[in-house]
């Protein structure tokens, strides 16, 4: 387990492309961002490649739910292959569609240490802020956010 004194700016984790471990990286196919959509997002850009040529995106793309939801797991692979941080509570994010998804885009994630300080209330722990920054084979951030989380000192009670 990490805690917020073992932790120091730049501390990077991430599932990188291409990913030797039980979990990671992910390919993106036609098929899932179809079946996605059509639950979650039944829109023609999402649905319906012949429709999505014509759009302002020139094809299909996933939808903003649909890279959510990848960024959700990769973020949960990510935690599950590095050592965990004791985080106590999530304090707020941000979150930015930066580009499209499209199919066989694969996708990567890294996580880094964007600043920390130790909390004003609480002296058994800190406030850390993460940047996630989700990438495609081609090196284009499809989507980013800063995380801010209060991470525990060795010791705190949770």
């Amino acid at each position: 387990m990490l805690y917020y004194d073992d932790l120091t700016i730049g501390y990077c984790y991430g599932i990188q492309a291409p990913a030797a471990a039980p979990y990671g990286n992910h390919e993106v196919t036609a098929e899932q961002i179809i079946a996605f959509a059509q639950s979650w997002d039944p829109r023609p850009l999402h649905t319906d490649p012949e429709a999505a040529r014509t759009s302002t995106f020139g094809g299909l793309i996933a939808s903003g739910a649909h890279t959510f939801a990848l960024w959700t797991r990769l973020a949960l692979d990510a935690a599950r292959e590095s050592e965990p941080i004791a985080i106590l509570a999530g304090l707020g994010s941000e979150f930015r569609l930066a580009a499209p998804i499209r199919p066989g885009d694969i996708l990567d994630l890294r996580v880094e240490i964007a600043s920390m300080r130790p909390s004003r209330s609480r002296a058994d722990a800190g406030i850390v802020t993460a940047q996630h920054s989700m990438s495609n084979q081609r090196g284009e951030t499809v989507f980013d956010s800063r995380a801010v989380s209060l991470v525990g000192r060795e010791g705190s009670a949770g």
